[in-house]
């Protein structure tokens, strides 16, 4: 052995490894990884990671920025600010610029401005933006991989110079992401509480993909926001926030009492929520507290969504917050729908289902158009039916085709396209037929039961049958059926639930499909203009 091998295994035996015992569970298994687990998977991470550019990928934890960062709650004296947050993965290409044009364009829009009819501007670090840079930096971050739209809104936003907010709001995302931000911003004044738009590019200062954490995303941003307008109006009184919360006892929507509600039941190792005074002198602040939460809970009472176990012992229905927030969105595109109207006004109002089999097929007058979701760029219309009642029709990206979409004024056509996922006339007949076998459909079992006088103008029993055949090879290529033999078929007693899980799981949506049967005046005048301005143009090409 060599006198350098022994010193330096001299040195390696002055530390040691102690490996603790694996603690067992009730479980198979252990709770933790052994030691070599760990040391294993830190050197494939490593290995994996090597000689790598920084790219925020899939599983790419240390990559993301801001984890962990200002992520605790703030205050309850703090200022309130609502955050919403989306990445936006860029299309390819002219489709990508397009796409975030119509976005910022949007933004821009007349009428979101401070003085009523202005239009919005948007402005970064060093002020306001001329329309050529906007539009160089538009065609910049299209080419990223992806973009990051907030939408800010403090409670008093009209009490803050949103701009200056902003920026230093900005900056302190900086400070924690430990890289400058390429963004522009624009603020809203078209609504009850004044809000910023802000975007911000996929990219470090380092031009390499910009990943941030899920936690900071979800409250760093909020938190950040809270404390800086804290910092500018000051913290909230106890007057302020006892008026705040009475005001949202009564509201139809999800609030920050129901939330309170819900972590209480879920902390309660029976599931209960307990309003009970407690034992001994209450102070007064405490008990304004409680007194809200037992108004809120009768309130969820008489919406069917809470129900007093015993006195001063509440249970939260499993599906509260769901239909809370189901419930708030209803009531703003009721709203909506309301704005809309005008002399239309006595109508019946609807809220267009695609799930419903009933509403399969609209045709009326566009009254109205407009964005649903500015984060997502959703849009939505408001239809004056045929059948004289008003329809609120939600779009996803995928309704209407692009260069034919609905202004207000077109005659529309709306239908919702059935997917194989989707419980039909003839999953039903199966379904019948095979609970008649013990769950086995056989082809031809109904040829002697059925009488052909019972069949549909135009059918026979053999075309219904090869239909059913060709449905069930459907059902089978998703796994709710199984052929045993020919023409013998396994049908589970289930198969609508099974059916509508599958479906889910999927994400299988229920877009409406709009075709755009007459268009609108103004679609047609600037139709015509283009027409009579084809041939000079290629005069002059």
């Amino acid at each position: 052995m060599s006198r350098g091998y022994r010193e330096e295994s001299e040195e390696d035996d002055r530390f040691r490894i102690r490996l603790k015992k694996e603690r067992k569970s009730s479980g198979s298994g252990t709770q933790s990884a052994s030691f070599f687990q760990v040391v294993q998977r830190v050197c494939l991470a490593g290995k994996a990671t090597k000689g790598r550019a920084f790219s925020g990928g899939k599983g790419s934890h240390r990559n993301q920025k801001g984890k962990g960062t200002f992520t605790r709650n703030a205050a309850r004296n703090f200022q309130r600010v609502v955050v919403k947050t989306r990445v936006v993965k860029n299309f390819s290409g002219s489709k990508g610029v397009r796409a975030l044009k119509l976005h910022v364009s949007y933004l821009t829009r007349p009428g979101v401005g401070l003085e009523g009819p202005e239009r919005g501007r948007c402005y970064d670090e060093n002020g306001p933006l001329e329309k050529r840079e906007l539009g160089l930096w538009e065609e910049k971050i299209a080419k990223d991989r992806h973009h990051f739209r907030f939408i800010v809104s403090p409670e008093k936003g009209r009490e803050l110079d949103l701009s200056d907010y902003t920026k230093e709001l900005v900056r302190s995302m900086e400070k924690d992401l430990g890289t400058s931000l390429d963004y522009v911003a624009v603020n809203h004044y078209n609504t009850d509480n004044p809000h910023v738009h802000l975007i911000v590019r996929g990219r470090n200062d380092r031009g390499e993909n910009l990943v941030l954490g899920r936690d900071y995303i979800a409250s760093g941003v909020r938190n950040r926001a809270r404390e800086i307008a804290t910092s500018r109006l000051g913290r909230r009184t106890e007057l302020e926030i006892q008026d705040g919360l009475v005001a949202e006892i009564k509201l139809e929507r999800y609030t920050g009492i129901d939330r309170e509600l819900v972590l209480l039941q879920e902390r309660s190792p029976a599931r209960e929520i307990d309003l009970r005074a407690p034992p001994g002198r209450e102070n007064s602040i405490a008990a304004f507290h409680r007194s809200v939460k037992k108004q809120r809970v009768k309130e969820l009472e008489r919406l069917g969504l809470a129900q007093e176990k015993a006195p001063g012992i509440w249970r939260l229905d499993g599906e509260t917050e769901r239909v809370l927030r189901e419930l708030g969105l209803q009531n703003d595109i009721i709203k909506t729908m309301h704005k809309s109207l005008g002399r239309e006004g006595d109508r019946e109002l609807v809220i267009f289902d695609p799930t419903d089999p009933l509403q399969r097929e609209l045709q009326g007058k566009v009254l109205d158009r407009g964005v649903a979701d500015e984060l997502s760029d959703r849009s939505y219309l408001v239809v004056s039916g045929s059948d004289n009642r008003t329809y609120y029709v939600g779009l996803s990206r995928f309704s209407e085709v692009e260069g034919r979409e609905a202004l207000p004024g077109s005659l529309v056509r709306i239908s919702v396209p059935q997917h194989e996922l989707e419980l039909t006339d003839l999953d039903r007949e199966i379904l019948g037929l095979s609970r008649q076998g013990g769950g086995i459909y056989r082809d031809g079992v109904d040829l002697e039961t059925r009488g052909a006088g019972r069949l549909p103008p135009g059918l026979d029993l053999g075309s219904t049958a090869e239909m059913r055949l060709k449905r069930l090879k459907v059902l089978e290529r998703n796994g709710l059926t199984e052929e045993l033999s020919e023409g013998s078929w396994r049908v589970p007693d289930d198969l609508p639930d099974r059916m509508r899980d599958l479906a889910l799981k999927k994400g299988l949506s229920r877009d409406v499909r709009v075709v755009l049967e007459a268009p609108s005046r103004a679609q047609e005048l600037a139709q015509t203009l283009e027409k009579r301005l084809q041939p000079e143009r290629d005069l002059t090409r």
